[in-house]
């Protein structure tokens, strides 16, 4: 099981993965910028999201099992296809980039380090996670009233499904089917 502690994050990065085409096992990765309430929401969410996995019975990860919702499934990280290549990219990462090819995105990592322990949280990106400029208004809090406002920029919905997590050396899965998805 997974030591949750009820601990702050001292950080948080959002990484976008980008599959480059035609060419296999080739991926561009890239972080983005964060405002730090924003940051803290994520934090909570996926953390409330793993306090309820965490009570889950843990198995060995078996390809040819049927997914099943009330287990978790675990492997060595070295096992996983890709990984490496992953975790070689994040390491590399500097400067954050502004500007996202929503496009080319493929799937995205939460990456929160807890008292320098990271955990990766994998997420398999969906066109529908897009939300268009043009069809977007922010809501402005006024004095006594609300206003709508036009949104500036694409909006990057998350989806907090948490499908697998990486934690020291293992990886927990909670979706088979996006999990491979991830690392085909």
């Amino acid at each position: 099981k997974i030591n949750l502690k009820e601990n702050i994050a001292n950080q948080l990065e959002l990484i976008l993965v980008e599959k480059i085409k035609d060419e296999e096992n080739n991926y561009s990765l890239f972080k983005v910028v964060i405002n730090e309430n924003i940051a803290n929401k994520i934090i909570n969410k996926y953390w409330s999201k793993l306090k309820k996995k965490n009570t889950l019975k843990e198995e060995n990860y078996d390809i040819s099992r049927i997914e099943h919702e009330n287990i978790i499934q675990k492997i060595k990280k070295d096992k996983i296809t890709n990984l490496k290549l992953f975790e070689e990219k994040i390491n590399q990462l500097n400067a954050p980039e502004e500007k996202i090819n929503y496009d080319l995105i493929d799937s995205y990592i939460i990456k929160i380090k807890i008292n320098n322990i990271e955990f990766l949280f994998f997420e398999k990106y969906n066109k529908s996670m897009k939300l268009d400029k043009k069809f977007l208004f922010k809501v402005i809090e006024g004095k006594n009233s609300l206003k709508f406002d036009d949104v500036k920029e694409d909006q990057l919905n998350l989806h907090f499904n948490a499908p697998c997590i990486l934690y020291k050396e293992d990886m927990y899965i909670f979706n088979q089917y996006l999990f491979e998805k991830i690392f085909h």
